[in-house]
């Protein structure tokens, strides 16, 4: 059984990738790091046609306002609680970090599932075979 340099290669990006993001580290090959296709998501995300579109606009409205001096200051005279850069941490931590970790667990199943396949000959598409 020969592991293919390639597949070898793949998983060992991966496991090097991994802390990284685990560690809430932006991971960006590109010079002005993805902005261009957060924007454009953006954009594609906030267009309300449902419940949840609205909920995801509310949300972010909420935590981009809480990241800026400006959320400080609309919201100076309220308890910390009601303040946003208080709601924008507890987005970022609670529902964002869950959704995160369930990405990040479903990533590294599939990962350990491709290098299985490569490693025991099931898989042989990166050898130029039929699949």
């Amino acid at each position: 059984m020969r592991v293919a340099p390639a597949a070898l290669a793949f998983v060992l990006a991966a496991a090097m990738l991994a802390p990284a993001v685990a560690m809430g580290q932006e991971v960006s090959t590109r010079p002005n790091g993805g902005r261009v296709l957060i924007a454009s998501a953006a954009y594609r995300a906030f267009r309300l046609r449902s419940a949840e579109a609205g909920l995801l606009l509310i949300a972010a409205i909420i935590v981009m306002l809480g990241r800026v001096p400006l959320g400080q200051f609309l919201t100076r005279g309220l308890p910390e609680k009601a303040t946003l850069p208080w709601l924008t941490e507890t987005i970022m931590t609670y529902p964002n970090m869950a959704a995160f970790r369930g990405i990040l667990m479903g990533a590294a199943l599939g990962v350990m599932a491709m290098g299985l396949r490569i490693i025991l000959g099931i898989e042989r598409s990166y050898l130029g075979g039929e699949e």
